[in-house]
């Protein structure tokens, strides 16, 4: 569940053009690997997946939201993103600056 939680995070995030890419395919190659996974979700771009994230983790009866299980405020968000195994980010197609994930989630807590 925490996963899934944060999963609509990271399509916004893959498509960020302003974010250094680590993929190996280079900018391009990883956005048209991401244009592939919407497709597979029947989405269309980065938006349409977040929100079709949110509908199905909300269909299947669980928080959709971090505010839902009490991620409410930019000092929880920003000590759970603090939490995060850094070493994980390396497996990122895309480099995020811990602020920037604070910035990103907070702006979509509740939506």
């Amino acid at each position: 569940h925490a996963c899934a939680l944060t999963l609509p995070y990271f399509f916004l995030i893959a498509m960020d053009e302003s974010l250094p890419v680590n993929s190996p395919l280079g900018p391009e190659g990883h956005r048209d690997n991401m244009r592939r996974l919407f497709a597979v979700l029947g989405q269309e771009t980065a938006e349409d997946c977040f929100v079709f994230w949110r509908n199905l983790l909300a269909a299947c009866g669980l928080a959709s939201t971090p505010a839902e299980i009490g991620m409410d405020t930019r000092e929880k968000v920003a000590a759970m993103v603090a939490s995060m195994n850094t070493a994980r980010q390396k497996n990122n197609p895309v480099q995020i600056d811990p602020e920037y994930l604070v910035n990103v989630m907070m702006e979509r807590l509740h939506a």
